[in-house]
């Protein structure tokens, strides 16, 4: 079930950078027809690239909300490789769970591809949390840079690197087990 879940979670992601993509080519071509898009939480720091409101009328220009239609085309493609970029991060660790899920069904838990499926989930994570620990972009004829410390993403990548030694240390008592018989 774990195995259909991560497959689903895969199509959802690749669906989610297609409409990114289709978005960000909108863009491009119609900019003046995303003066209702407000990007909400700016251009905060984090995990993905933030949240969007669709107002029902154009807001008054001096609110201080970031719309759409106001963002230079820099900013926009920044936004859209930060997107792709966890996009991509988040399917190579579902896809190296699923990898370890399937050896442990197959009851090769401590073994060496455990070992570095582990490891790979960890190095992934640490590059989401690199990419979580800043983000920036241009509003207003101004660059605006933020920085956060995401615990959540730092979190996971220590799991997943203890985890890989608790799998290491899990293989040298197999090994051992398999010398006394």
């Amino acid at each position: 079930m774990a195995i259909v879940f991560n497959q689903i979670m895969i199509a959802f992601i690749i669906l989610m950078v297609v409409c990114l993509v289709a978005a960000v080519i909108h863009w491009y071509l119609d900019p003046k027809s995303y003066s209702l898009v407000e990007l909400t939480q700016g251009f905060n720091a984090g995990y993905g690239i933030g949240g969007f409101k669709i107002h029902r009328i154009e807001p008054a220009q001096d609110t201080g909300k970031v719309l759409l239609n106001q963002v230079s085309s820099i900013t926009i493609i920044l936004l859209a490789l930060r997107g792709v970029l966890f996009a991509v991060l988040t399917i190579l660790i579902f896809r190296s769970i699923t990898r370890i899920l399937k050896s442990i069904r197959s009851v090769k838990t401590f073994y060496d591809a455990n070992i570095a499926n582990l490891k790979y989930t960890g190095r992934c994570m640490l590059l989401i949390s690199i990419l979580s620990f800043f983000n920036l972009g241009e509003w207003q004829d101004t660059w605006q840079i933020n920085f956060s410390l995401p615990l959540g993403p730092i979190l996971l990548t220590l799991f997943a690197y203890v985890l890989a030694e608790v799998f290491t240390e899990g293989k040298h008592l197999l090994e051992d087990k398999n010398m006394i018989v």
